[in-house]
């Protein structure tokens, strides 16, 4: 599974996990400003898409003709996407304001 955070304050990190007490303890390293954590969680487990069975008519090279007859077994990796998630931003009255001054303007025309 694959899952990711973004956090844009120090303030917003959970009290949860390890991963955040270090980001806590050293911010120089990490920055001050938006940060992400990008989870992984391995999960061991067979995944088969199944054989793609395919034939075809050849010709060999001493004029014979002949049936090809190809199988190619499909597996590969499989990755669990979750939701993104965290917090982005903070309140700010200043904003919120000037918000609101912008939409009286606007609409007393």
């Amino acid at each position: 599974q694959v899952s990711l955070e973004y956090y844009s304050h120090m303030v917003q990190l959970p009290d949860t996990k390890e991963v955040y007490d270090q980001v806590r303890k050293d911010p120089d390293r990490f920055g001050h400003g938006p940060i992400a954590f990008l989870h992984t969680t391995p999960s061991f487990d067979w995944q088969s898409r199944g054989s793609s069975i395919s034939q075809r008519r050849v010709v060999l090279t001493n004029g014979v003709r002949a049936t090809l007859i190809e199988d190619y077994y499909r597996y590969g990796v499989r990755f669990l996407y979750k939701p993104a998630a965290g917090k982005i931003g903070r309140w700010d009255a200043t904003a919120m304001a000037n918000t609101a001054v912008r939409y009286t303007v606007l609409f007393s025309y």
